[in-house]
């Protein structure tokens, strides 16, 4: 989290206690998930995604994480292929991904 939010993140535990608290409201409402993949018993990623409903239902990517031992390696596609998967589930036709503009690697995605 340091490596990519180094303005907004000071400690990792301080940033998981406001993360919990800024998401759980959003997941007791439905229709967001919180995705953790791993690869071999190890922790190899994260993902966060939430289903609008305007004039069409879209699967919007607000956080997409791999960590560096596992980037380049295949998990991005396969995160990114479960993802659209549970949004047509969700009724979704269509997919936004939300990216800080000075996220080089984020923008690349």
């Amino acid at each position: 989290m340091l490596e990519n939010w180094p303005l907004k993140v000071s400690s990792q535990e301080k940033f998981f206690i406001e993360y919990e608290t800024k998401l759980r409201n959003p997941f007791n409402k439905g229709k967001r998930g919180l995705f953790l993949y791993s690869v071999e018993g190890q922790t190899a990623g994260l993902a966060n995604a939430f289903i609008t409903e305007n004039n069409t239902t879209c699967i919007n990517i607000a956080e997409f994480y791999v960590a560096p031992t596992f980037r380049g390696k295949g998990i991005e596609s396969e995160m990114t292929h479960h993802l659209i998967e549970w949004g047509k589930e969700e009724g979704a036709s269509r997919i936004r991904i939300e990216v800080d503009k000075e996220l080089e690697s984020a923008n690349r995605f």
